[in-house]
This record gives structure tokens, C-alpha cells and sequence, in this order.
């Protein structure tokens, strides 16, 4: 996406699945081996992930999403994996109000 930022886009994929994936990611980075290259510090990567269901948010709405994972894992202390995601829109009904009032009372 520029510099040494990337984006990797999963179709289908669940939050809990994309967040296994970045995580696996970031732990073979970490624990990459440079032959020839001597390095002072181990790479790191810092991963932001987001994920929504159905067609209501275009890409440039969700790589907003996870450009802001992205610097929270930064400044969470770097080498981590963070996710932020949409949220979901459900339309209040009188069925889910009795059903959380409901639950609210039991």
C-alpha cells in the first residue's frame, strides 16, 4: 500500500481465522533466519485486521479499519497482531427488544 506497508486481502474468511492467519505471519517473521545478514535485532511486524460480513463497506472503508488496528499495534508496543471492526448495523425490532428485555429479567 506504500513504503513498507501491505495489504492482504482473505475473501471469506472469519475474524478468528484472519486473526490465526496475521498471527502465524507475524511469528514467522519474528522468527526469521537471514543467512548472510547479521542483524543487532530480530524483524518484527506490526499486524492491523479487520473483517465485516456482507457488502456494506467499501475497501477504502475497511483499510481505514485496519490502518487503525495497525497503529494501535504499534503503539500497543509493536510485533503484534490488533484487530478494529465495523460495526454491525441490526436494525432494532420489537421481537429483539421482548427478547433482550427477556433476558434482561431471567
Amino acid at each position: 500500500m506504500g513504503g513498507e506497508e501491505f495489504c492482504l486481502l482473505m475473501p471469506n474468511t472469519h475474524t478468528y481465522d484472519a486473526l490465526q492467519v496475521a498471527d502465524r505471519l507475524r511469528l514467522e517473521i519474528e522468527n526469521m533466519q537471514l543467512n548472510g545478514i547479521t542483524l543487532c535485532l530480530r524483524p518484527t511486524i506490526s499486524i492491523g485486521v479487520t473483517t465485516c460480513y456482507g457488502a456494506k463497506y467499501n475497501f477504502e472503508q475497511l483499510y481505514s479499519f485496519a490502518d487503525k488496528a495497525l497503529y494501535a499495534a504499534k503503539t500497543n508496543g509493536r510485533n503484534r497482531v490488533e484487530s478494529m471492526l465495523p460495526p454491525i448495523y441490526i436494525p432494532a425490532t420489537t421481537t429483539l427488544k421482548k427478547n433482550y428485555f427477556h433476558q434482561l429479567i431471567s
